[in-house]
């Protein structure tokens, strides 16, 4: 096994033309802690967040604090699924006061803290000792982005999950998650100046939904356009048969409901790299899903 700038597992999974979606990883609450860096591959390891007991579909990211208060103040936010879209919080606490505030949001309730309304805001993976994939591109996204998306909120997170498709973001309220991204095609997402049908190929799918009904609503955001694609609410249920799931989604766009019934399937699966190595000795593969009907 000999390492390879050729086998970094980001540009390799672009260069085979792998579709990422039904690659976004679900949850209904999300949970940020500014924690200075470096971090380290597994953020369940840092002081704040290890001792958590964490729900089922929560997850807990770091943030790269970009400024230090003079005050020594930690700033926490939670995103909480409120129909389809994602309503935040944020909370200005004291560093004796993280660890307690943090398991209270973490469980869905409110500290007693300064808390205010968080503005839309993108996360982008920039974890470097989960994958340099994430680490060298995920940061300067974040610092390009920042010039075109002065007015929005951009953030440095811990791994996303989906390293293969970085540099990876996750766009807030609307909770969905994108791959292969540079500064123009992120700031072009946000400000919904790029057609749907365009947005698409960068698209790993919406967090408020399992991998197979993701698919399904990719192609909905494809075919409908941003103004139906900001979905009021959002559900999917998927019948799974091995390889094959049958979906049925329904969503609520501007007062109207309406829904989409499909079969899913696994096209193909890939090897995920580890970046250097060869792609016979990745440790683990995931699927390529394909809408059949």
């Amino acid at each position: 096994m000999t390492p390879a700038d050729d086998f970094r597992c980001a540009p390799w999974t672009a260069a085979q033309g792998i579709d990422p979606i039904g690659s976004a990883t679900r949850f209904d609450r999300l949970v940020t802690v500014e924690v200075p860096g470096p971090w380290p591959a597994d953020v369940g390891a840092l002081e704040w967040i290890a001792p958590l007991d964490i729900p089922a579909g929560v997850r807990v990211q770091a943030i790269v604090p970009e400024s230090g208060r003079e005050d020594g103040t930690v700033l926490l936010t939670r995103w909480e699924r409120a129909g389809a879209r994602l309503a935040g919080i944020d909370c200005l606490v004291s560093a004796d006061e993280v660890a307690e505030s943090l398991a209270t949001l973490a469980v869905g309730e409110t500290p007693d803290a300064d808390v205010t309304t968080a503005p839309d805001e993108v996360l982008v993976c920039s974890h470097g000792a989960r994958d340099r994939c994430c680490g060298g591109p995920g940061t300067r996204l974040a610092i390009e982005v920042r010039a075109a998306l002065p007015h929005v909120r951009i953030r440095r997170t811990s791994h996303l999950g989906g390293h293969r498709f970085a540099p990876t973001a996750l766009t807030l309220p609307d909770g969905r998650m994108w791959a292969h991204l540079d500064a123009e095609m992120l700031a072009c997402i946000v400000r919904r100046d790029v057609s749907t049908g365009e947005a698409r190929a960068f698209y790993r799918g919406n967090v408020a939904l399992d991998a197979w009904s993701q698919v399904v609503e990719g192609s909905v955001l494809e075919d409908s356009g941003w103004s139906v694609a900001d979905f009021d609410e959002l559900s999917g249920a998927s019948t799974v048969d091995g390889d094959r799931a049958s979906v049925a989604l329904e969503w609520t766009s501007g007062g109207t409901t309406d829904d989409r019934t499909a079969v899913v399937e696994v096209a193909s699966r890939y090897p995920v790299l580890q970046c250097g190595l060869a792609p016979e000795d990745a440790k683990k593969q995931s699927p390529e899903f394909a809408l059949v009907g």
